[in-house]
């Protein structure tokens, strides 16, 4: 089936260049490029709907993220720390953890269920 789309220039000379580069022909490129991007959608949805189901059986604990929400800058993620900050930042989610799993009287290998 044969469709009509418009392209702006700059990208219709980038889809031919890689097209070129790849030993493909434009059609080719493009159809094969919407196709890997449906099927990411398609994945995506896909683990969507499972991260959803799995909540709804299982809800967020009230405690559940507290340990990161407590550090300054929402756990440090985003942001380089020396390795003794990040040793301190481990004791402190391993005290945080010890304390929950005492509380829930779970043993040392068992973890909540999120």
């Amino acid at each position: 089936m044969q469709i009509k789309i418009e392209l702006d220039d700059d990208l219709l000379k980038e889809i031919d260049a890689t097209a070129s580069r790849l030993g493909a022909t434009r059609s080719e490129l493009i159809r094969d490029t919407l196709r890997k991007m449906t099927q990411k959608q398609q994945t995506i949805r896909r683990l969507e709907s499972k991260h959803r189901q799995g909540y709804a059986r299982h809800p967020v604990g009230k405690e559940e993220f507290r340990v990161w929400e407590e550090e300054p800058n929402g756990g440090g993620i985003h942001k380089k720390i020396s390795r003794a900050d990040q040793i301190k930042k481990w004791r402190y989610a391993k005290k945080k953890w010890e304390k929950m799993a005492q509380k829930n009287n779970m043993g040392r290998n068992e973890k909540p269920i999120p």
